[in-house]
């Protein structure tokens, strides 16, 4: 089960990774919105697959009008062949850099798969081997602590925030074995102006079978998402 971005966010923040404020907004929520947080924010049209940015599901609005205009806009697109449901809105983030972090589960390796990028974004999969570094990790023997060092060093990351990098990594490591979830992804990872670590985007997928175990997790998913013969199959 594939969890939209704002779901995704919310379990990440939930094991601690430092995310965005944000809230996820339909069509009848537009009107009286009025979060604590000032312009300019982003908009970003809530979908299971990729490309949205490039299609204009994702803005930035300096004002009132600008948000709704923008909003339903968004909410009135399709990407990909799929409809918009709902929207995110957050505060624009002031970013010096941005960077790629994700855990996959490798079934044939029998292993856990970190993989993590200098530079992140759209094109991280044309961004070049000297980019990317992926490490096979035990899942018996866990996340090592030189594996961590490596990871950092590869991201080339001044040594006054290994202490805050490495609690994410952790906390990414914890998250995806504690909820056995396929995949973990960060892209971007920013380091802000303030020196902080921010998830500015996350995707997340569950294990079906074990959602069926642990049904917490049924509080991730959105139903509008499915198309209208799985809504009738479920």
């Amino acid at each position: 089960m594939k969890l939209n971005e704002h779901m995704s966010k919310e379990l990440l923040r939930g094991a601690g990774i430092l995310v965005p404020r944000g809230e996820m907004l339909g069509s009848g929520d537009i009107s009286d919105f009025a979060p604590e947080f000032e312009f300019p924010w982003v908009v970003k049209a809530m979908v299971l697959t990729g490309g949205r940015g490039k299609a204009g599901g994702v803005r930035v609005v300096q004002s009132r009008q600008e948000f709704e205009t923008a909003s339903r806009e968004i909410l009135g697109m399709q990407i990909k062949g799929e409809d918009v449901p709902f929207i995110r809105v957050e505060p624009a983030c002031h970013i010096q850099r941005e960077m790629y972090l994700s855990m996959t589960l490798n079934r044939q390796r029998k292993s856990l798969v970190l993989t993590a990028g200098r530079t992140g974004g759209v094109d991280i999969e044309s961004s070049g081997r000297e980019n990317i570094l992926s490490l096979d990790l035990d899942p018996v023997l866990g996340l090592h602590e030189f594996q961590v060092r490596r990871v950092f060093f590869h991201m080339d990351l001044d040594k006054s925030i290994y202490r805050s990098f490495s609690g994410l990594l952790k906390n990414l490591y914890r998250v995806f074995t504690q909820n056995r979830l396929l995949l973990a992804e960060i892209n971007p990872l920013v380091l802000t102006d303030e020196q902080e670590l921010t998830a500015l985007d996350g995707k997340v997928e569950l294990d079906d079978n074990y959602v069926q175990i642990n049904r917490e997790l049924l509080g991730y998913h959105v139903p509008e998402h499915l198309g209208e013969q799985e809504r009738l199959a479920g």
